[in-house]
Formats: C-alpha cells, sequence, structure tokens
C-alpha cells in the first residue's frame, strides 16, 4: 500500500500545446514541489530491483497518479501518446519532446510572442510578469541577445501578420519551424517584395 499522499494541486494552466512548454512545464514542476512529487520526474528516482516490494508498488502507484495528471492537463494528441505502464519521467520526457521549440524558431516566437503581451485587468499581474520571463528565457537563451538580422525578421513577419499578406506569413513560419528551410533576412524580405510585385 502506498504510503505517499498523492495531493497534487494544479492551478489555472492552459493545456500543453506546441511551442508552449517552457511556461507550461515551469507550472507544472511548482505544482509536484509543492506536493513534495517533483523528483518522479526523474528517471533515476526509479527503484532498484534490489528494493523492497512495497518500495516498488508505490513507485507505481505514484506515477499512474501522476501520468492520470499530466493526461489531463495536455492537449487531446498530446495526451494520447501517453501510456499507463510509462514512468511519469518518461511521459515527461516525451512531452518535452514533442513540443519543445529549437532553434531560431524558439527564439522568434518568444519575440513575437512578448510584442503582442500585454497587462489586463482580466489577467493577475504577477501571472503577465512571469510569462515575460519565461520569454525573455526563451530569447536569450545561451546568454545571447538577439541579433539585428533576428529583429529584423520578426518586424517583417509581424507586420504580414493579419494583413493581405498573411498567406506569405503562414508560408514563411513553416519554413522556420523546419531547421531545413529556415529562411534568412534576405529571403524573408524578398518573399514579401514578391508577393508585393504580383499583386501591382
Amino acid at each position: 500500500m502506498a504510503t505517499i499522499t498523492y495531493n497534487v494541486k494544479i492551478r489555472d494552466i492552459e493545456p500543453l500545446v506546441e511551442g508552449c512548454w517552457v511556461a507550461w512545464s515551469r507550472e507544472m514542476k511548482f505544482s509536484f514541489l509543492e506536493a513534495s512529487l517533483a523528483h518522479y520526474l526523474n528517471e533515476a528516482n526509479a527503484p532498484n530491483e534490489s528494493d523492497r516490494k512495497s518500495l516498488h508498488i508505490e513507485w507505481k502507484s505514484i506515477n499512474s497518479h501522476i501520468i492520470g495528471t499530466l493526461g489531463r492537463h495536455v492537449a487531446p494528441a498530446l495526451a494520447q501518446e501517453l501510456e499507463e505502464d510509462m514512468s511519469a519521467a518518461e511521459a515527461w520526457s516525451l512531452l518535452k519532446k514533442r513540443t519543445q521549440q529549437d532553434g531560431i524558431f524558439a527564439k522568434l516566437n518568444a519575440m513575437h510572442v512578448s510584442l503582442h503581451t500585454n497587462f489586463s485587468h482580466n489577467t493577475p499581474t504577477i501571472d503577465t510578469l512571469s510569462e515575460l520571463n519565461n520569454l525573455l528565457t526563451s530569447i536569450y537563451k545561451g546568454g545571447k541577445a538577439p541579433t539585428r538580422e533576428e529583429w529584423s525578421i520578426i518586424l517583417m513577419l509581424n507586420v504580414l501578420e493579419e494583413s493581405d499578406y498573411d498567406s506569405i506569413h503562414g508560408h514563411l513560419i513553416a519554413q522556420f519551424q523546419n531547421s531545413r528551410t529556415t529562411p534568412s533576412q534576405k529571403e524573408v524580405y524578398d518573399s514579401i517584395s514578391f508577393a508585393g510585385y504580383k499583386h501591382k
């Protein structure tokens, strides 16, 4: 019988979707820390074969609860990838792999979202400040500030969004999501120029 009480309280948090791993995982980890269960998200927590049977039963019970909790706080498509016999650490790693953005797209996306983040009476100020802090972490990942070229790209993409050239915006975003087709500042500029020429 498990001797640890599973008492994880998840406060208002949006289901995990692609690109939101940093903010989502931060909030979820704090919830598991409050319940003294964050170590279950680390594979090193697994009991050894020589450990007593009761410890194995306890570990499986807590893992099962955590999988259930994670499954209720992710997008349906992600929830379908979680298996009952997974460890919490395996599930955590899988969700990170599926939703964490890498490379320039992650930085550009964080820059874009930061430009559209506003304070509101409907959202606690501390939550907005926390979101901005998470975005800054992504923007300055590795201690490197965005370059002039990166700012130029994000400003051009920002102007394209929800404009007469929104289809070009979608096409360029798709290229940035694929590390093999990431366009340069000049290629973004040329794509916009060509689209403008076609509409003359």
